[in-house]
C-alpha cells in the first residue's frame, strides 16, 4: 500500500507539468491581447506597447514558457494582470468556497442516488422504479445552466423559498445553506441521474448472487439482507464512479457559481477567461486537475479498505 501510494504521489509532477504545458500554450494561441484590454480600445499604441512590454508579453514564446515554469518550480502562481494581486492569494480565496459547495453537492448526490437506486432495485418493472430512472434520466440529461435557471425561476421568483445569488456565509449557518440548496441541487441533478441508474444495475447484478440467497434462506430480514450483504458489495464500483463524478462536478461548478453568482473558482475562471487574465486561467486549471488528482488517490484508497481482496504492491 505504501508503495501504491508513493507512485501515485509521484504522478503528481507529470501531470502538473502536463496541464501547465498545455494551458499555457493554448492561452498563447487564443485571439485578444491581455495589454489592449487593460488599456482600454481607445489607448493610444504606445501605451499599449508599454503594458505589453511590462507584462514580458513582447518576449518570444519560449522565453515566457520558461519564465511560467521557474515561476511554479517555486510554487509561485504568478500575479494577476487585471487586479495585481498574486494568483495564490486569489484562488485561497475562492477555493474554500468552491470546495464547500462540493462537499454539499457530492452529500446531497450519496444521499438521494443510493436509496433511489437500491429502491428501484428492489421493485424491479414496478411504477416505482420506472417513475425514479425516468427522473434519473432527465437530470442526466439535462443542461446544467437550464437546471439552475429553471430552479431561480421555480424556487426564486415563483415560490421565493431560497435566495437566488450570492453567497450568505458557512453552509453550516442557515443563511449560508439557503444561498448553497439551489446550486447544490443544480450541480447535484446529473450525477444523482449517474449514480442512481448505476446503484440499482449493482444492487440487481449482486441480489442475483449465491450469498444472497443463502441469507435469506437462512431467515436473515430484508433489511440486513439488502444493506448488509447486498448494498456493501454492490458499493464498490459506486467509490470509484464517485471519484469520476467529483472532477465533473469541478467542470460544472464553472458554469453553476456563474449561473449563481457563487464566489468560487469556477466563477473566477470566466472571469479571468473574459478579461484575458492569462495567470488566473493558469492557476485555476493547475488546480482543478491536481484536485482531481488527489480525489483519485483517495477514492483507490477507500476501494482498497472497503474490499479486502484489493491488494497493491
Amino acid at each position: 500500500m505504501t508503495t501504491f501510494i508513493l507512485k501515485r504521489l509521484m504522478m503528481i509532477v507529470p501531470v502538473a507539468l502536463g496541464v501547465a504545458t498545455f494551458t499555457f500554450f493554448i492561452l498563447f494561441l487564443t485571439p485578444g491581447d491581455p495589454a489592449t484590454i487593460i488599456a482600454g480600445p481607445d489607448a493610444p499604441a504606445a501605451v499599449v506597447d508599454e503594458i505589453r512590454t511590462s507584462l514580458g508579453l513582447d518576449q518570444p514564446v519560449y522565453v515566457q514558457y520558461a519564465r511560467y515554469l521557474g515561476q511554479l518550480l517555486t510554487f509561485d502562481l504568478g500575479q494577476s494582470i487585471i487586479s495585481k494581486r498574486p494568483v495564490a492569494g486569489e484562488i485561497s480565496r475562492n477555493l474554500p468556497n468552491t470546495f464547500e459547495l462540493l462537499l454539499l453537492t457530492m452529500l446531497l448526490t450519496v444521499l438521494v442516488s443510493l436509496p433511489l437506486g437500491v429502491i428501484a432495485a428492489l421493485r424491479r418493472g414496478s411504477w416505482v422504479d420506472t417513475v425514479s430512472m425516468t427522473t434519473a434520466l432527465v437530470g442526466i440529461t439535462m443542461p446544467v445552466f437550464a437546471m439552475g435557471l429553471g430552479l431561480i425561476w421555480l424556487f426564486g421568483f415563483q415560490l421565493r423559498w431560497f435566495p437566488i445569488g450570492g453567497r450568505g456565509g458557512p453552509i453550516w449557518t442557515a443563511e449560508g445553506l439557503s444561498h448553497a440548496v439551489l446550486p447544490a441541487i443544480t450541480l447535484a441533478s446529473s450525477s444523482i441521474g449517474s449514480l442512481a441508474r448505476l446503484t440499482r444495475s449493482s444492487m440487481l447484478e449482486v441480489l442475483g448472487e449465491e450469498y444472497v440467497r443463502t441469507a435469506r434462506a437462512k431467515g436473515l430480514a430484508q433489511r440486513l439482507v439488502v444493506y448488509k450483504h447486498a448494498l456493501r458489495n454492490a458499493a464498490l464500483p459506486l467509490i470509484t464512479i464517485l471519484g469520476l463524478q467529483f472532477g465533473f462536478l469541478l467542470g460544472g461548478a464553472v458554469v453553476t457559481e456563474t449561473v449563481f453568482s457563487w464566489p468560487g473558482m469556477g466563477r473566477m475562471m470566466i472571469q479571468a477567461i473574459l478579461r484575458k487574465d492569462f495567470p488566473v486561467v493558469q492557476g485555476n486549471v493547475l488546480v482543478f486537475a491536481l484536485s482531481f488528482v488527489m480525489i483519485n488517490l483517495i477514492v483507490d484508497l477507500v476501494y482498497a479498505l472497503v474490499n479486502p481482496r484489493v491488494r497493491y504492491g
